[in-house]
């Protein structure tokens, strides 16, 4: 049977329309093209590159810290010398007259402080802009500081302890918490005169870290060595509980929960959440330890990966020389003794010790039989992850920092990672002295910048758009 001519017609445009499709296999995505605007540049004409600014001399660059890092320079010839801030791409952000500046301090959480030559304290942000200041809030001083917190105090009626009042200011200036030292007081009033005559020092009275401030109660404080009573603020939940403590107390720094604390004469690691301690257990390793050698003492490292190391050792004896009895770590679960290399170390080389920030490694400074000074590294279980490696005890780390270790001698310093690994030497980067690490970057002769493989943060220093500022307030 014929058909009819539009069937034909039908059929053709369908045909016309599966060839414009393309012909892939079917189910098979098909490539569209590129947008023009998304093909990348022409690399043989590279993108123009703003202008910089006028050249620096650094004479001295600080450590990082929260991405920036305090910079003493001056320009090109000229002799005025300037203090300002750099962030981690070495771009100049801001500066200051460096004569009317007398103190700094590094940046946290996106703040810090200056004092000038007049004593007028200023509260900065990463900025460089003035959040408050002593002559506008007004207060005396800066008792303690750290993460973005700020303790102040002032002066009400006269010099006495029961005249000042405390405030707590947050990382934009603002007051959160206000306290009067007929509450409550740092330490006591001797402490305290200590205190301002080391501002800004993170007096063990004074911060603790985590955002917790302790306080001593003033009915309560004791100086023949017997227990007190401390009020802790936690700045984050704006909550206080009380603890008894020893006095002289210490304290650590807290980490998610876990403080460092000494009660009843012993350095405990308490838990904020569970109000909980391991003294029971400490004392008892303690005495474990007590019935197989006299005199027995111990340090306790600082707080790291939610663990302290405990040493005990002999405490009449040259322990920088004699092996220390028997060492441990302790956390929330409990405390375990280790034994990897102990007849090595010694309570000098351990006092510090301390896991790595992340990974699950320690990291040892003892004394060989040979009389020579090595670094190895273990994890939790005792276990050798690092063989020991021979250096001088000025050119090695006693514990990481980010992740990284200094181990060598005078002519030869090498920087390792937790598993033990060489990354690169003093050599490479061309510097002739290197400090420790600090939020991701070492400073080399302290005038340039590396990251933690050893590339330069910078080439140099870029000061385009740098803000030149003078401190004011109000």
């Amino acid at each position: 049977m014929k058909q009819p001519r539009w069937n034909w017609i039908l059929l053709l445009l369908a045909l016309l329309l599966l060839c414009s499709c393309g012909s892939g296999t079917q189910g098979e995505p098909q490539a569209s093209p590129t947008p023009q605007a998304d093909l990348p540049p022409d690399q043989s004409t590279p993108a123009p590159q703003p202008e910089d600014g006028p050249a620096i001399v650094v004479h001295n660059l600080a450590n990082f810290s929260s991405g920036r890092a305090w910079v003493e320079f001056s320009y090109e010839g000229e002799s005025a010398r300037r203090l300002g801030c750099v962030d981690k791409a070495g771009n100049l952000l801001f500066s200051f007259d460096a004569d009317s500046i007398r103190k700094y301090v590094p940046f946290e959480n996106g703040a810090a402080y200056v004092r000038d030559t007049e004593g007028v304290l200023y509260i900065l942000n990463d900025m460089g802009q003035v959040l408050t200041s002593s002559a506008e809030l007004p207060f005396t001083g800066i008792a303690a500081w750290g993460d973005g917190y700020f303790l102040v105090y002032r002066n009400q009626e006269g010099y006495d302890a029961d005249g000042f009042q405390f405030l707590i200011l947050d990382q934009t200036g603002q007051v959160v918490k206000e306290l009067n030292s007929t509450d409550c007081t740092l330490t006591s009033w001797e402490d305290f005169q200590t205190i301002v005559a080391y501002e800004g020092q993170n007096n063990v009275a004074g911060y603790c870290g985590g955002g917790v401030f302790p306080f001593m109660k003033p009915d309560r404080m004791s100086f023949s060595g017997s227990s007190c009573a401390y009020v802790f603020y936690d700045v984050k939940t704006d909550a206080s509980f009380e603890l008894e403590c020893s006095y002289p107390q210490t304290f650590g720094q807290v980490e998610d929960g876990l403080c460092r604390l000494r009660m009843n004469g012993e350095d405990v690691l308490w838990d904020f959440q569970t109000q909980t301690g391991n003294l029971t257990e400490l004392q008892a390793l303690k005495t474990l330890v007590q019935s197989e050698h006299k005199d027995v003492a111990y340090t306790c490292g600082p707080m790291s990966n939610g663990r302290v190391v405990y040493t005990f050792y002999n405490s009449y004896e040259s322990h920088c020389e004699d092996p220390i009895f028997t060492y441990a770590y302790a956390d929330k679960t409990g405390i375990y003794p280790l034994e990897a290399y102990r007849e090595y170390l010694s309570a000098e080389c351990s006092a510090e010790m301390a896991f790595d920030e992340i990974e699950d490694r320690l990291l040892l400074r003892f004394v060989g039989g040979d009389g020579n000074y090595y670094l190895a590294i273990i994890d939790h279980t005792g276990n050798t992850i690092m063989e020991p490696i021979k250096c001088d005890f000025n050119y090695s780390s006693s514990f990481f920092r980010c992740g990284r270790f200094l181990a060598g001698t005078e002519g030869q310093v090498t920087i390792y990672d937790t598993d033990g690994t060489a990354l690169f030497t003093l050599q490479d980067v061309g510097g002739s002295s290197i400090r420790e690490y600090s939020d991701g970057a070492a400073i080399v002769d302290d005038t340039r910048a590396v990251d933690l493989n050893g590339a330069p943060l910078f080439t140099q220093i870029h000061t385009a758009g740098a803000q030149e500022l003078t401190l004011s307030s109000g």
